[in-house]
């Protein structure tokens, strides 16, 4: 079942980020300032087959800027946020900003948003099929209200609410899809979704879940997984939940050419992989990672699962005492593969991953945000070879948004660091494959 979401998306994002080696870079390599004069930032990242490259966020405006677009306003506030692509060249230099107008999609009945104002931005780019694009949005820290169930999700800073944007070629909005309040579905709030391309050229949209419904004393975590096409079609949705189990939910997952949906997430107090299959994805195969030591709270650190082409699996995660580690499991028609042991690729404290992706030969980029008492936000790029050896390890300056290896072997990072120590920006920086200020 579909429905429309009003929002309006204005402006288009913003980059600002800063490499590292303690060295500032020079200015005439690859390094790109996009957005407005207020704060912006970057979190989505897709290369064309020609070597152009899509970005995506949120960029804030002064709402005075905006008063007549019929979008998004309040007129206490003095910033509005507006999600939006930007196209660029091979190099980096801005092609065009594409606003996203919408102006008159009205809130289903459902469900309402209290403080929808400046919080929205994009966070997965995925093209389609047709020219297009999927962009998988949140709004973040929003209250939400089911006022038909007398339920009500106050909104903190780590609650997200995700929403679906679909752009023709020519970057105009076709839909606007919501997963909290659609008929049937209005008994849940879905939050942390992950986006991917599946092999069968449709898309999949993990999400963790609360199942308020299935327990008056509380909430049962769970999680929900969504096929569709590239027009928005439903093709398969199906909730995962198990009232054994105070939390079971996942974070990330992969889909291979056999159909099997492998995934990664928390059941009670430990980290686990879980494998579906079958046309319904029933659970055949369980396999902890590690002891865990999650505590009986719902995790909502950041976990990553990528797939290399022999088939075995990487998961990317963060372990108590907020180390980041990674581990590498295979899977068989009967059993799970040996599991070795976690890999501890840093024990700074708290610093959590926030990006991973396969290169080309199969090495593993990892993008992570380190949570200091300092007032500059920091991260650290990583490339690890399949061995789990450090290739190298680069401090970034900024909040991380995204990276990617291009198609012509380099890295784009995508961050986003404080403007006059105040104001977040992103930047677009391209890094040689070892590492290197391109």
């Amino acid at each position: 079942m579909k429905q429309l979401l009003q929002i309006t998306m204005l402006g288009l994002a913003i980059f600002l980020f800063s490499c590292v080696e303690e060295l500032r870079p020079e200015n005439d390599r690859f390094i790109k300032i996009y957005g407005k004069e207020s704060g912006s930032f970057g979190s989505g990242l897709y290369e064309y087959p020609n070597g152009n490259i899509l970005i995506g966020g949120k960029v804030d405006v002064p709402a005075l800027d905006f008063t007549n677009t019929g979008g998004v306003f309040d007129i206490g506030k003095v910033i509005e946020g507006s999600i939006a692509t930007i196209s660029l060249d091979a190099n980096g230099n801005q092609i065009a900003m594409h606003p996203l107008p919408i102006a008159t999609h009205p809130t289903v009945p459902q469900i309402d948003f209290p403080n929808i104002e400046d919080k929205g931005r994009v966070n997965q780019i995925l093209p389609t099929s047709d020219g297009g694009f999927m962009l998988l949005c949140e709004w973040r820290g929003i209250d939400i209200a089911f006022p038909e169930d007398d339920l009500y999700f106050p909104g903190d800073y780590n609650s997200t609410t995700p929403f679906l944007v679909k752009l023709n070629n020519q970057f105009y909005p076709e839909f606007v899809r919501s997963f909290n309040g659609e008929p049937g579905w209005d008994e849940v709030f879905r939050a942390r979704a992950k986006m991917k391309a599946l092999p069968d050229g449709d898309i999949g949209i993990l999400f963790g879940v609360n199942f308020y419904d299935f327990t008056p004393e509380g909430s049962l975590k769970g999680y929900s997984f969504l096929k569709l096409n590239s027009q928005g079609d439903t093709i398969f949705f199906r909730d995962f939940y198990d009232d054994r189990f105070a939390i079971k939910s996942a974070h990330d997952f992969v889909i291979d050419q056999k159909g099997w949906l492998t995934m990664i997430g928390q059941m009670n107090e430990k980290l686990y992989a879980i494998v579906r299959r079958g046309q319904n994805y029933d659970e055949e195969l369980r396999a902890f990672l590690d002891s865990g030591g999650m505590g009986n709270e719902w995790n909502n650190n950041p976990m990553f699962i990528e797939e290399f082409s022999d088939g075995e699996y990487v998961v990317v995660y963060t372990d108590p005492p907020q180390d980041t580690r990674l581990q590498f499991f295979a899977l068989s028609e009967s059993a799970l593969g040996e599991e070795p042991e976690p890999i501890i690729i840093s024990k700074l404290n708290r610093e959590f991953p926030r990006a991973v992706s396969i290169t080309s030969n199969e090495d593993i980029l990892i993008y992570t945000e380190h949570l200091t008492s300092a007032t500059v936000p920091e991260g650290y790029l990583y490339r690890i070879d399949r061995n789990g050896k450090t290739k190298f390890r680069i401090r970034l300056e900024g909040t991380p948004g995204d990276v990617i290896e291009s198609r012509d072997g380099t890295i784009l990072v995508l961050s986003n660091p404080l403007f006059n120590s105040l104001i977040p920006k992103t930047r677009l920086t391209k890094l040689s494959a070892d590492g290197q200020l391109f």
